[in-house]
């Protein structure tokens, strides 16, 4: 099997390549773009930025009560709080945001029943999905500038310069043709470990990127045909990004930086490096590798900035998808998380799921779960260790971010039994950090805890970090006051050693699940009932049949197996080009003995007499849910 590689680079120019940029881990328009959007808008996405920390505590007179105090700083501190990054629950601003998603879900339930696709999720895949079904259509265009560097790429996509490129992936077939030879490419760097539909969109978006960090010239120009193609998008996150947003809930900070630069986060449209100098009115230095707190900002003003805010719906959970009969076969009940009492059901051609693989962390053993109840009063005792079981990026964030406060950390990680290391691959020059965690957690594997040569700095301290390597936690007793615990700690030569600690981050992989998918649908895509859905579950049916895992049914981003969001956005034009062409079969299919295009009652009448629920040229259309 081949090894992933990587697009970690040096500071420097970039020679650096490290090998973790395929794990399964936490991704220049043509003049014809969207229409540019109005003052209310801008300032209504600025308007958010800056009250959104603003809360009530904050505008309060008199000091608070120790009472207050440690009330406030327990929900700061709590691990649970899920609000939006910049939101406080509090805040008038949050209070009036909340009015108006209640809103936008009444308006949700009396003008749609009916919908051509249904896109679940608000990540950077479906939000990018949306913003092609907008109407807006990536086309190869070598005149921009000049020929894709890959030759024989090239001469592929000869036929299709200025078309869509929905033409020239219109199949699964095709898009294994025009990458046939990725791997054995002499000219160009590609990813063996990423979906073929996704490396190719991504050389033709930025070509070379993994190395020429700022030099990567788009090989695509964007055609804006005014042509929407009916579609909403609907996910439970409160803002746009959905996991991106949901920091504190699985053992990141929001100042931890992300793996990729920030232009493989960027998606078009709407440029990381573009919103980078609205915020700060400077240019994006190379090399950035932005905080999650500032990609979900990114993420959250995207929507407005690329005219597909009226179409995503926030705030909702999908109850239940099931497989019917008709023209719009999948049925999908859901409701608002704010008021559980508002519920709706839509009925739609298509359903694409883009929900992810990260929403859920895996939960603690028995053993040690009683330790989660002192996680909200560890700031009390900041002197005693935190303990974090795990040996990826998510632990070693919470590692780095403990480290910077000076509080010491308890490390249990698989060493011997790992598979795979992921912070290995991190070279110290471009990883310094994530480096510096590997480095410490080798020392203390190989029974060493002498300081390294070379100091990389911020990272783990001789006096702060202590490392177990696969070693199994045996017991976890509570203190009286409940604020710290004694956790006894088996080794692997057998013998136990014991630390009292003060909170724990449990890091050890997330998962999602697809069990709002009615049983029958489950059984069509070969998943069971109550599967926790990781990287490999859906993976083997899409390289094997293509992102239509059943008929009328797709799935995208990082539930395909590629996690990084550069790798999250192929699978979209793949999907945009299936579901807009079926969509144009469906209306020509309409004209009449005539060659005239039938009238709306026409359009809406079936073979029985019977009335469709709605018709290509009047989507809205179709009875209200009482």
């Amino acid at each position: 099997m081949a090894q992933p590689e990587s697009y970690a680079r040096a500071a420097a120019r970039p020679t650096i390549r490290s090998r973790f940029t395929d794990c399964s881990l936490t991704l220049q328009c043509c003049p014809r773009q969207s229409p540019p959007l109005s003052k209310t808008s801008w300032k209504r996405c600025d308007a958010e930025s800056r009250h959104g920390s603003i809360s009530a505590a904050t505008t309060s007179t008199s000091p608070p009560t120790p009472l207050q105090r440690f009330s406030s700083a327990n929900s700061v501190h709590s691990d649970s709080t899920k609000k939006p990054v910049g939101l406080s629950a509090t805040s008038p601003h949050a209070a009036h945001r909340e009015t108006r998603l209640r809103r936008k879900f009444q308006e949700l339930k009396s003008t749609r029943e009916y919908v051509d696709t249904l896109v679940v999720g608000t990540g950077p895949a479906a939000l990018f999905l949306s913003y092609l079904l907008e109407g807006n259509t990536p086309c190869y265009d070598p005149s921009r500038n000049g020929p894709h560097p890959d030759s024989l790429l090239h001469s592929k996509l000869s036929d299709f310069i200025g078309r869509p490129l929905y033409d020239a992936i219109d199949t699964h077939e095709a898009v294994e043709e025009l990458t046939a030879h990725f791997q054995n490419s002499s000219q160009m760097s590609y990813s063996t470990q990423a979906l073929p539909v996704n490396v190719l969109f991504d050389t033709l978006l930025r070509p070379n990127a993994d190395l020429d960090v700022g030099e990567a010239k788009p090989r695509l120009s964007w055609r804006h045909d005014g042509k929407r193609h009916d579609h909403i998008v609907i996910g439970d996150s409160e803002q746009a990004g959905g996991q991106w947003g949901r920091l504190s809930d699985c053992g990141d900070t929001e100042d931890s930086q992300t793996l990729s630069y920030a232009e493989m986060l960027s998606l078009p449209g709407y440029s990381y490096a573009s919103h980078f100098k609205r915020r700060s009115g400077k240019d994006l230095p190379e090399f950035t590798r932005p905080t999650r707190r500032e990609v979900a900002d990114y993420l959250r003003c995207y929507p407005a900035k690329v005219g597909i805010s009226s179409s995503i719906f926030y705030n909702i959970t999908i109850d239940a998808i099931s497989r019917g009969s008709g023209d719009y076969p999948f049925k999908i009940r859901m409701h608002s998380t704010l008021s559980p009492s508002l519920t709706h059901c839509i009925s739609a051609k298509n359903v694409v799921l883009a929900t992810g693989l990260f929403s859920s962390l895996f939960s603690p053993p028995p053993t040690i779960s009683p330790l989660l109840s002192i996680n909200k009063t560890s700031y009390l005792v900041p002197e005693l260790p935190m303990l974090v079981i795990g040996s990826g990026f998510s632990a070693a964030d919470a590692i780095i971010a403990s480290i910077k406060k000076k509080r010491p950390i308890i490390h249990v990680y698989k060493w011997k039994t790992a598979s795979f290391f992921p912070l290995k691959g991190c070279h110290p020059s471009a990883y310094p950090d994530y480096s510096r965690v590997y480095r410490r957690m080798k020392q203390f594997a190989v029974g060493t805890t002498s300081r390294p040569t070379t100091v990389l700095s911020p990272g783990p301290d001789d006096g702060l970090y202590e490392g177990f390597a696969d070693a199994e936690v045996q017991s976890a007793t509570l203190s009286r006051d409940g604020l710290t615990a004694l956790v006894t700690f088996v080794l692997p030569d057998g013998s136990r050693t014991a630390r009292r600690v003060a909170g724990m981050r449990y890091l050890v992989g997330r998962y999602s699940s697809l069990d709002f998918l009615e049983p029958p649908l489950m059984t069509e895509i070969g998943v069971k009932p109550g599967t926790q859905v990781r990287a490999a579950t859906l993976r083997e049916s899409v390289e094997d049949s293509g992102l239509e895992i059943s008929k009328g049914l797709f799935v995208i981003g990082s539930l395909t197996g590629d996690s990084l969001v550069k790798f999250g956005l192929g699978g979209g034009v793949w999907v945009a080009g299936r579901v807009t062409k079926a969509a144009r079969e469906s209306t020509m299919g309409d004209v009449n003995s005539s060659g005239l295009l039938s009238t709306p009652d026409e359009l809406s009448t079936k073979l029985d007499g019977t009335k469709s629920p709605a018709s290509p040229l009047n989507p809205r259309r179709g009875c209200l849910v009482s």
